[in-house]
């Protein structure tokens, strides 16, 4: 695992591309590929934008795992 800083502009722009991983299941079309999720990192995402938005915070640290990098990525 590794910490990453993010600003909060950069976490509202990475929690509206990282969905929930159960929000597709079910609503592809057919031979549609299902986005790419993780309910673990879109909760991450939502709590250190609570926590900036209370605090004041401009930036946050996340701990992402490989796995979450790699869905960073795609």
């Amino acid at each position: 695992m590794v910490f990453v800083t993010f600003t909060d502009a950069e976490l509202w722009l990475l929690l509206s591309f990282i969905k929930p991983a159960t929000r597709h299941i079910g609503f592809e079309s057919e031979g549609a590929q299902a986005t790419p999720g993780s309910t673990r990192l879109n909760d991450q995402l939502a709590d250190a934008l609570v926590a900036c938005e209370d605090s004041g915070l401009s930036e946050y640290a996340l701990e992402l795992t490989r796995d979450d990098l790699l869905l960073i990525s795609y």
